[in-house]
């Protein structure tokens, strides 16, 4: 869905504006690398929390079942 409005968003630059293609070429990547950067952070550290509580959860329950 954000990539269609992204395509969306970038088809109506194109149309309004006198960029050259390269010009749109750059412009395009750097949005795409600026939102995987904002991301990147996010989820690194959401799924360390889900793998930690994930082998604390499996550690616990053998922990449990072998006392």
């Amino acid at each position: 869905m954000v990539y269609w409005l992204l395509q969306r968003g970038f088809h109506e630059l194109w149309d309004r504006t006198n960029i050259s293609a390269t010009a749109y070429d750059w412009i395009t990547w750097a949005v795409y690398i600026c939102i995987a950067a904002m991301l990147e952070s996010p989820l690194f550290i959401a799924f360390s929390i889900l793998y930690c509580e994930k082998t604390f959860t499996k550690e616990d329950s053998q922990a449990v079942t072998a006392g």
